[in-house]
């Protein structure tokens, strides 16, 4: 029934439309590491990363071509830095930074990608036709009409195909 609670928290659930996080304590798997950072490579940081803790783990990062550089960039030089076996999911095949970003749109099945409206007016199209061309770097998606948020829902069921394909010993 609407408004009933089917599920115990061991935490308050915030009601608040502003936050949307719990309020109970949880412990971390991970030591925290203190370490002098100024100067240091990204591969001697992460000689401190508990890489052991993700061998049976399989990260994936969801992004778009339209946020490399806001979004992936940043991520790629910090926090996804330790992670050998990172799949990156997009809306387009592209390598970026050495890491090579899977189109996982494409994976869906042709008669249902090739007829859906709403995929359609999202721009995949548009971007999938630049990127096929060579010239999808040089172009302001936004002008073109691509809305890449308007594809993420689209990508979550593919993005875990394809990591159980690519990795299926992992989870």
């Amino acid at each position: 029934m609407l408004g009933q609670t089917f599920h115990s928290f061991p935490g308050k659930l915030s009601t608040s439309f502003e936050s949307d996080v719990f309020d109970w304590d949880t412990r971390s798997a991970f030591n925290p590491v203190r370490q002098d950072i100024k100067g240091r490579s990204s591969e001697e940081l992460c000689r401190a990363f508990p890489k052991h803790l993700l061998r049976e783990i399989q990260p994936v990062l969801k992004t778009g071509h339209g946020l490399l550089e806001a979004r992936v960039r940043p991520q790629l030089e910090s926090v996804s830095a330790c992670l050998d076996t990172l799949i990156i999911v997009s809306d387009v095949d592209e390598e970026y930074q050495g890491q090579q970003l899977l189109d996982v749109i494409a994976d869906l099945p042709a008669p249902f990608r090739d007829n859906n409206k709403q995929l359609k007016r999202s721009g995949y199209y548009v971007q999938k036709a630049f990127a096929d061309n060579g010239t999808l770097a040089g172009v302001n998606l936004t002008e073109i009409g691509v809305h890449g948020w308007k594809m993420d829902k689209f990508k979550f069921l593919p993005q875990v195909s394809r990591a159980w394909r690519m990795r299926p010993e992992k989870r």
